[in-house]
């Protein structure tokens, strides 16, 4: 068992594990090295990294990821003994609400900017009914009987996963 698979061992569920592994992968991607040539930083170095990257992150990334990773990652270097004492602030976490109903030049923005598995669950979450949370869980088995007898018009079969009651959309 290598280094980081006892670190995630120290985590209960497999969805933090999943997370933190993800966190630690993005920072080292960011610095170009291997999770292993962490292990040599000192605390300083460690530090100035995990404050820049951070820095970084603000612009394309939501608040909530940036200090879940932020997290991860100086998780892992506590785990290994670089007690690195930096804290993720002015990272803004709540969503921007509008106060206002979008225009249709709004939503064409938002659609344009969008890329196409976006504009796919966009789509489902306008015209389907489905709750967000629940389109995000699609899997392919919610939609292969319609496919494989190729009716025009595919039927959604899902859970829901709020109130655990079957839903079946159309589109």
């Amino acid at each position: 068992m290598d280094q980081h698979e006892r670190w995630l061992r120290g985590y209960l569920t497999e969805s933090t594990k999943e997370k933190y592994s993800l966190g630690l992968r993005h920072f080292c991607k960011h610095y170009n090295v291997r999770w292993e040539d962490t292990l040599e930083w000192g605390v300083e170095q460690a530090e100035d990294a995990l404050i820049d990257w951070k820095n970084d992150m603000l612009s394309t990334w939501a608040g909530k990821t940036i200090r879940l990773y932020f997290t991860a990652v100086k998780a892992w270097f506590v785990f290994n003994r670089i007690r690195v004492m930096a804290q993720c602030k002015n990272v803004p976490v709540s969503r921007e609400i509008l106060d206002y109903i979008p225009s249709r030049e709004d939503v064409q923005r938002l659609l344009d900017g969008s890329k196409l598995h976006h504009k796919v669950a966009i789509a489902l979450l306008a015209f389907s009914g489905l709750r967000p949370v629940d389109v995000i869980e699609l899997e392919y088995q919610n939609i292969k009987r319609s496919l494989r007898e190729d009716h025009e018009v595919l039927s959604i079969l899902k859970r829901h996963r709020k109130t655990r009651q079957w839903y079946v959309g159309f589109i």
